[in-house]
């Protein structure tokens, strides 16, 4: 095991406890700051697109009726699919 007992330091844990919160203060307003600025955009987007229906539904080309029930388009041959293996 390695003695650190003849070991001095020229400062004491709360010295640099007290140093870290300091330069955490000074530096901390900025980090947060910038972090603001590069992730708000994008919550707020992801926001917008997760409650809104229309802006959700326009990108898929999805429809809904006035009760917000999804309105489903079958094609011709889907029609004529479906009638042939099921009657």
């Amino acid at each position: 095991m390695i003695d650190f007992s003849n070991i001095a330091l020229p400062f004491s844990a709360g010295e640099l406890l007290t140093s870290g919160v300091g330069l955490l203060k000074v530096v901390g307003a900025f980090v947060l700051l910038v972090l603001a600025f590069r992730l708000a955009p994008q919550l707020i987007h992801l926001i917008r697109i997760a409650t809104d229906y229309e802006y959700r539904d326009s990108a898929k080309g999805t429809q809904r009726d006035a009760s917000g029930h999804r309105v489903h388009f079958q094609s011709d041959e889907a029609k004529a699919l479906f009638k042939k293996h099921w009657g």
